[in-house]
């Protein structure tokens, strides 16, 4: 099986990026710590987009990325941004690099 990288983007409501911030760092702590099928977790902000947040995860396999949206601290996650995000994308990719 290849490991699979799941890449959502989102789109913060003005104003709303701090309280995002806090959630979404915490978010990829508990998927560290608590997801044995997630292997790594970066947040990504660029200056040219101040809206924009980039996430980009490595699982270990599809499996894992659907086991990913069923833990309690995911669900919790996409309750407490509901109010904060305008919008988001989520692609799913394959690492051919294994």
């Amino acid at each position: 099986m290849s490991k699979v990288a799941l890449v959502p983007k989102f789109e913060i409501k003005p104003g709303r990026m701090d309280e995002f911030m806090a959630i979404i760092l915490e978010q990829a702590k508990n998927s560290l710590e608590k997801e044995p099928g997630c292997l790594h977790f970066d947040v990504l902000r660029r200056d040219e987009e101040p809206g924009k947040v980039l996430l980009y995860e490595i699982y270990t396999d599809e499996a894992a990325v659907k086991a990913h949206r069923e833990y309690p601290h995911y669900l919790e996650f996409r309750k407490a941004i509901a109010d904060l995000i305008a919008g988001s994308v989520v692609e799913l990719w394959t690492l051919d690099n294994d």
